[in-house]
């Protein structure tokens, strides 16, 4: 088994370089932990308002639409009709196109 000698300075310094190093990698790998969490933070925090945001839209959707329907609610079924119409004859041309 081979044993460390610390009789030569240069030894000496080379392990005390070495501490040195391995501190200052230390202190950088926290520095950029803290940096990636708070970025994460700033990420989350990003996406939970831009949900709330377009979740309100689509609240004042709902209700710009209902008002809609409770104004002109001939107009509102018919809207719809032609559009499901449309889309089954869509649905059955490509349907047919693909068999």
């Amino acid at each position: 088994m081979a044993f460390l000698t610390l009789d030569k300075p240069e030894t000496v310094r080379s392990l005390v370089d070495k501490v040195v190093d391995t501190e200052r990698l230390e202190k950088d790998a926290n520095v950029l932990k803290d940096r990636a969490a708070e970025a994460l933070d700033d990420s989350l925090k990003s996406v939970k308002r831009t949900a709330k945001q377009r979740m309100n839209e689509l609240e004042d959707l709902k209700d710009d639409a209902a008002v809609r329907v409770k104004k002109a609610p001939l107009a509102a079924v018919a809207v719809t009709f032609a559009a499901g119409l449309l889309f089954g004859v869509a649905l059955g041309w490509f349907g047919h196109r693909k068999a």
